[in-house]
């Protein structure tokens, strides 16, 4: 299931891919993950930002991530 769980118990399911370009015109691909219900959170305040009635969403970028990944392997090697 492509799916988190946030700290208060409830699932941030995938919800669809969005495309975003900077002003420097390079253009990022991440998948946004939604909660299925943020209302009456008594965690809500210390986990988004979100405006009262909306969700918290969390964009992923795959690429960032695998490259970040990469980063920490070659930094954590002894040479």
């Amino acid at each position: 299931e492509d799916a988190y769980v946030c700290p208060n118990g409830r699932k941030v399911k995938f919800s669809y891919h969005s495309k975003r370009t900077d002003r420097y015109g390079f253009t990022r691909e991440f998948k946004v993950y939604e909660c299925e219900d943020c209302s009456g959170c008594p965690l809500r305040d210390l986990c988004t930002k979100a405006k009262p009635g909306n969700n918290r969403k969390v964009f992923l970028n795959e690429k960032w991530e695998s490259q970040k990944e990469y980063v920490r392997t070659k930094l954590s090697d002894e040479k």
